[in-house]
């Protein structure tokens, strides 16, 4: 049960008396804080009680505050002043000195203790004996020498005391300054040294030096002093369920709220983990009692925004004594430790109390209702066996505890490492700490046997004396021998001496004499083996349970960390290349500050899109996969990147421009006898420019230079002719409005179905254009030219425009309306005004935002001005879909699922393209997958075109396909006819057929 106390009140005259003499004399001192604290607070006292001990601890140790703060204050104050009055009066015996000396110039001699006392107490002590050392001069030039310029000199001196006090007390100044730093620098210092960094409480070692302090002063005076032992209920649970930075948060609220039930005099201590200390001077067991049951109702007052509902308990140790010689510290700790296991073995969320007699070295219990001692008159025999039982319970209590301890601190390690060597080498040294093993390791799979990956071993103990690599069949044989158990415990060698001869001389050769190693595996599939060597006898039933329990930590560990590895690659490098992407050159560029003797090369590949659609995909990607192994070989000193589909830009740092030029040299021959490809190639040094950007975009303006030259020698058939003849006068003023009117531009529908039926589950709204003769365009032959002459917009809002009109039409008819999806040119995205345009187009039409999505590609980043992530959420905020378009490849920043809140993923056909064949892919996918479903994000995968892509993708969990198996991109026409027809009995305009 917990302990039961009574409130009362202390006698109201006593209160009032007491605090009010402590009132009076601190005259509204910095104690003000502490007096409003113990008004509003209650006193709290056992049936029928009223003891000085508690009485003291709150209303003498207010005084004490209230003393001590206004007297420390004004006797510094007191002090400097003192100090500032003798300046005049020594001013004045240094002047009689000089006066009776008959000194001819005495105002030299004079500003040597000017100087003195406005440098040891700055400005005022100078100014008093300046005006003293002024006086003696009126009195010395013009009264007694009479000095026809005394005036004159009387002046000069004032001005040159003047300058000699400002300059003097600003050095002085400016000493007080450093002074000052340096002694904040060693608070900090200090603070550090002796505070724990999360809570703010003291840390061991500071807390024994000011325990033994207080331990001392309350022998000399014959006082009693109590110590609590806190610890938090189930924290292990918070931390799993809510996870650290929760328990974190948790941790730092008890240990304010820990101080606010204690005096100044008083210590609190983080003693470990979820543990704490409070140490209570001049305090006896019934004021221990009060402060411990006030902890408790403080405790249940907490609350947290993030989870309402949330709380937590204590278990609380009570133990006091008074103080005898030798010091007895660590006693007063263990008999606080021993009452608190007490009540956690009474259920937790209680106060047990032991109490500590002078002179004796265990504790005795204390009659409470949560720890009773009782007496017997049976054998004593019987009860010193119930005594050594109980010991030994509490000692596997206490093992227990600590292991979890450990479990804990691993499990906590292992979940913030970054990198798997990180999580190997605190959870093995941590183990191996614990268990008292001479060597902790590691063995991970590799081919046919298991390699020493990781290991900690004991000071003494030389790292490479042991096995460093185990064949995979002699690890087989020895598994076997035990079983195939998840876990082998060999207590002694000579276990397996009669089984194996060869293994066991091999232990004994390497003073092996036991052991416990856990086998890792996943899915059946052996990946690696960890355990301990020689641990201590007493741990060694507590060990095998540790690393069983660690083992799914560790294998989860493996699992993040590589995911993790494997993401950050796919964040910064190209997967079909592996040259660096996008985000790392957006990332490097944004770091480079020199940019001297520095030369930039941008190439571009010439008919990519023919080569893709007369071999196909699979042997375009060859061919840019053998373009960056090219580039690396050529320009190998530099940093290359893919920036897009056919686009490479090369960084060469620190480079002479001859050599520079040579490697550019080199690479165009290359590429001008090949029969395969050709590329276009721009290139620019700088021996010191100002901003990367300019040079790489100088690079860039001589690429496209060079892929003019070579589409001028082109077929006039190529669709670069059509890029420049046919579709170039769009940027003349009034064509493009013109064409659109006139209806030169198409909508094209391409349906998105599902993976779980097949089903038509949405489409995606696409652009072509109609040449006067009839061809009908793909958009990437006109969009570019468009973007350049800033008139996409007009072009975006005609298709969302002509979109939200079909969906009205198609509404109002009944047929069976899907989501369309509408893109927008990252330069539309980028007006100001672009989301007031998209309300007013979409009030037009009574529809619902829900059958419009808004696809976004990530390349709006590099729209000066354009801040992406709060575009998606002002559109959202507005109430449409936001879908990140061409995800995988060019724009890949996980960051987004972080930062960005949207509804759809569409992931990009070279993800796609490539799933068959790349085990990479898959996991890739498998992973965006897992973490938008986690999010509530759905997932679109592009250019789906064969059965197994399919069936790979809907494994992998993606929600809708998209691609040439399904449909290519369709007219409006016959799409109406093909996947939403009227329903039957109804007409074209929505009435019944009669």
């Amino acid at each position: 049960m917990p302990l039961q106390l009574r409130k009362t009140r202390l006698p109201a005259k006593r209160c009032r008396d007491r605090l009010s003499r402590c009132v009076k004399k601190s005259k509204n001192s910095s104690c003000g804080k502490e007096k409003a604290s113990f008004k509003e607070s209650n006193c709290y006292l056992h049936d029928g009680s009223d003891r000085s001990g508690v009485t003291a601890y709150s209303v003498l140790g207010l005084c004490r505050i209230a003393f001590s703060a206004e007297g420390g204050v004004s006797m510094k104050k007191q002090s400097t002043w003192i100090q500032r009055l003798l300046s005049v009066p020594l001013m004045i015996l240094f002047i009689l000195t000089v006066y009776s000396l008959n000194v001819p110039n005495p105002m030299i001699i004079l500003i040597i203790p000017i100087v003195y006392f406005t440098y040891s107490d700055g400005y005022i002590s100078g100014a008093l004996s300046g005006a003293t050392s002024m006086a003696y001069a009126f009195y010395f030039f013009l009264i007694k020498t009479r000095d026809p310029v005394g005036g004159y000199k009387v002046a000069t001196i004032i001005l040159a005391m003047a300058s000699i006090i400002f300059l003097v007390g600003k050095l002085k100044a400016q000493d007080q300054r450093n002074i000052a730093d340096l002694e904040q620098h060693e608070d900090a210092l200090l603070r550090m040294a002796t505070t724990d960094k999360l809570t703010g409480a003291l840390n061991r070692h500071a807390f024994f030096e000011r325990a033994n302090t207080i331990y001392e002063n309350s022998h000399r005076q014959g006082t009693s002093i109590s110590l609590l032992f806190i610890d938090i209920d189930y924290f292990k649970q918070i931390n799993d369920q809510y996870g650290h930075i929760f328990g974190d948060a948790v941790l730092s609220r008890l240990s304010g709220t820990l101080e606010n039930c204690l005096r100044n005099s008083d210590v609190n201590c983080r003693y470990g983990g979820e543990e704490f200390l409070l140490l209570l001077a001049d305090a006896d067991g019934d004021a221990a009692q009060l402060v411990a049951s006030r902890v408790m109702e403080q405790v249940r007052m907490i609350r947290f925004e993030e989870y309402p509902d949330f709380r937590f308990t204590v278990s609380i140790g009570v133990s006091s004594t008074i103080p005898t010689d030798p010091p007895v510290i660590e006693l007063l700790i263990r008999s606080a430790d021993n009452a608190m296991y007490q009540a956690k073995q009474e259920g937790r969320n209680q106060i047990a109390v032991e109490r500590l007699e002078a002179g004796k070295e265990d504790a005795k219990p204390f009659a409470h209702p949560c720890f009773t001692a009782s007496s017997s008159n049976g054998n004593v025999g019987a009860s010193v066996a119930d005594i050594t039982e109980i010991e030994e319970e509490r000692q596997a209590f206490k093992n227990l505890l600590e292991s979890e301890q450990v479990i804990r601190e691993c499990m906590d390690m292992l979940y913030q490492a970054k990198t798997l060597e990180e999580a190997m080498e605190n959870a093995l040294r941590r183990a191996g700490e614990y268990s008292g093993a001479d060597r902790a390791y590691f063995f991970s799979l590799s081919g046919d046997a298991l390699v020493l990956t990781n290991q900690w071993c004991m000071p003494q103990f030389p790292p490479g004396s042991r096995v460093q690599k185990v064949n995979l069949s002699d690890f087989y044989q020895l598994w076997s021998l035990f079983g195939n158990k998840e876990c082998i415990v060999i207590e002694s060698m000579e276990q397996i001496q009669p089984f194996d001869m060869e293994l066991y001389q091999a232990f004994h050769k390497q003073e092996i004499k036991s052991a416990i190693f856990i086998p890792l595996e996943q899915n059946g599939r052996l990946l690696g083996i960890w355990g301990v060597e020689n641990p201590s006898p007493e741990k060694a039933q507590s060990i095998a349970p540790l690393l069983l329990s660690l083992r799914y930590s560790l294998m989860s560990t493996m699992r993040r960390v590589g995911y993790e590895t494997l993401l950050e690659k796919l964040s910064f490098e190209d997967s079909l290349t592996g040259l660096c992407n996008r985000n790392r050159y957006l990332r490097d560029i944004s770091a480079f500050k020199d940019v001297s003797n520095t030369g930039a090369v941008y190439i571009s590949m010439n008919e990519m899109k023919r080569l893709n659609d007369t071999f196909g995909h699979a042997y375009g990607d060859q061919i840019l996969a053998g373009y960056a192994e090219k580039i690396k070989r050529t320009f190998s000193s530099g940093i290359s990147y893919r920036m897009s589909g056919d686009e490479f830009v090369v960084i060469c740092r620190d480079i002479p421009q001859e050599r520079f030029e040579q490697q550019v040299r080199t690479f165009k021959m290359h590429y001008a006898v090949s029969q395969n490809c050709h590329a276009a190639i721009g290139y620019h040094w700088e021996e010191q420019g100002e901003d990367i950007r300019s040079l790489i975009h100088e690079a860039e303006a001589w690429m496209y230079e060079d892929k003019k030259r070579y589409y001028r020698k082109s077929l006039p058939g190529d669709r670069y002719r059509y890029y420049n003849d046919n579709v170039f006068h769009l940027t003349e003023p009034g064509i493009l409005k013109k064409s659109l009117e006139e209806g030169h531009f198409l909508i094209y529908l391409q349906p998105k179905v599902s993976f779980a039926n097949r089903i038509l589950s949405g489409a995606e709204a696409l652009i072509r254009y109609r040449q006067e003769d009839g061809t009908v365009i793909p958009p990437v032959q006109f969009l570019p030219v468009l973007e350049d002459a800033k008139l996409i917009s007009l072009l975006d809002f005609f298709v969302f425009d002509r979109t939200c009109a079909m969906l009205a039409q198609w509404i109002n008819q009944g047929r069976n309306v899907v989501p369309i999806s509408v893109n927008f040119s990252r330069y539309t995205l980028a007006e100001q005004d672009f989301l007031l345009r998209l309300q007013q187009v979409f009030d037009r039409y009574c529809i619902e935002k829900k059958w419009i999505v808004l696809e976004v590609t990530e390349s709006v980043k590099s729209v000066e001005g354009m801040n992406l992530l709060s575009l998606i959420d002002s559109i959202r905020a507005a109430g449409f879909f936001i879908s990140i378009d061409d995800f995988g490849v060019d724009f890949a920043n996980l960051s987004l699922f972080s930062l960005a809140n949207f509804d759809e993923l569409k992931l990009d056909k070279v993800l796609v393209d490539s799933i068959a064949t790349n085990q990479k892919a898959q996991l890739v996918i498998e992973s965006i997958v897992a973490i938008c479903r986690k999010m509530n994000i759905g997932v679109v995968a592009e250019g789906v075109e064969t059965e197994e892509q399919f069936h790979l993708l809907r494994q992998n969990g993606c929600n809708q396909a998209q691609g040439y198996l399904f449909s290519k991109p369709i007219p409006v026409v016959e799409y109406e006819e093909k996947y939403i027809p009227v329903p039957v009995g109804l007409s074209k305009n929505g009435a019944r057929d009669t």
